[in-house]
């Protein structure tokens, strides 16, 4: 933390490997097979790879420029051979460095935001960000999709998971190219700022974590305390198309009903049914102070936004539309939001 990622690894090196010649290995370690078979570069493949121009508009559409542009197209291919003579192989070793990658610049910087914040607290804030649903949201957003070369894939495969991974994928061959710093930025820019947006609407915690924590609230007459518990209802369809219904009971009343293809996606649902069916008490208090700070937050923005408005002498005459004014507003909202983004957590 004090000395940063390159003093961290130069001291991990000095713990486990005392001969000089095991230091010079480890900390020289071999490039990508892809960087190796080109050292300066292998932008010259573009000209003869329709696949490599296409990747070209990627880069410019997301102002990137990559040292060795093979590693983006293996990167977003789903199924190859290692003889394959542009990728040498498909993305699965950049999607198991990728997934490493992204925890820890995430958890890096909930550390930093929440210093206040216990390991629980730290650890679903984190979860929030690196879960598939949000990266395959962050891959799509940034229209990655279409870059794919996913021809082999059925549909009924591409679900979250199979976004984040090419998401995941994509991370990591940004760091093998251009190294963790472009990563930061990169994750500083298309993940972090939905935190706030994710505390907010209370998505930093999962549907079961979210009703676990209300039914401890409301503890029986003896005061012990009662867990939710799912049962799986139903088991509908064959094996490739299979469903599976799920209840949660609570203090043995049934309180939602789900429907998921996995268990675990079914007792999410019912979590989530449950959460919307029934009215928790410890729910409702922390949505409204956390309307509360935020509604406050963004008063006083617009607060600002009106001082600076006119302290520019942009006040609108009647020569000018009066609806300019929310015009120059909008402008600067996404550089406040930046700015202030400072996120509290609420503990009730």
């Amino acid at each position: 933390m004090d000395g940063g990622y390159e003093s961290a690894e130069q001291f991990v090196t000095s713990i486990f490997f005392e001969e000089k010649d095991l230091q010079q290995v480890w900390n020289n370690l071999p490039k990508h097979i892809l960087q190796e078979r080109a050292p300066i570069g292998d932008r010259l493949l573009i000209n003869d790879s329709p696949r490599l121009q296409q990747l070209v508009k990627l880069e410019e559409q997301l102002g990137l420029q990559f040292t060795h542009i093979s590693l983006l197209a293996r990167a977003f291919t789903c199924q190859a051979d290692d003889d394959d003579a542009l990728t040498c192989g498909d993305n699965e070793r950049l999607e198991f460095l990728g997934d490493s990658i992204v925890k820890f610049i995430v958890s890096d910087l909930v550390f930093r935001h929440f210093p206040d914040h216990q390991e629980g607290h730290l650890t679903l804030l984190r979860t929030s960000l690196v879960n598939a649903q949000t990266q395959a949201n962050v891959f799509s957003e940034l229209g990655l999709v279409k870059f794919i070369d996913d021809s082999s894939v059925p549909m009924m495969q591409r679900n979250y998971k199979f976004y984040a991974n090419f998401f995941e994928a994509f991370l990591a061959a940004v760091y093998v190219d251009k190294g963790m710093e472009y990563c930061v930025d990169m994750c500083k820019v298309v993940l972090f700022p939905r935190l706030e947006t994710f505390i907010l609407n209370r998505n930093w915690m999962d549907p079961k974590s979210e009703l676990q924590n209300c039914c401890s609230y409301k503890r029986s007459e003896n005061n012990k305390l009662e867990n939710p518990v799912y049962k799986v209802l139903e088991t509908i369809g064959p094996v490739p198309y299979r469903k599976y219904k799920a209840a949660v009971y609570f203090k043995d009343e049934q309180i939602g009903v789900g429907l998921g293809g996995t268990i675990k996606a079914a007792e999410v649902a019912a979590a989530r049914n449950a959460l919307e069916a029934n009215y928790f008490e410890v729910a409702e208090k922390q949505k409204r102070v956390l309307h509360k700070i935020y509604g406050k937050k963004q008063r006083r923005s617009q607060g600002r936004d009106d001082l600076e408005h006119t302290a520019i002498g942009n006040k609108p005459d009647d020569d000018h539309d009066h609806n300019d004014h929310n015009d120059h507003s909008d402008d600067d909202d996404g550089d406040d939001d930046d700015n202030e983004f400072s996120p509290k957590w609420i503990d009730l």
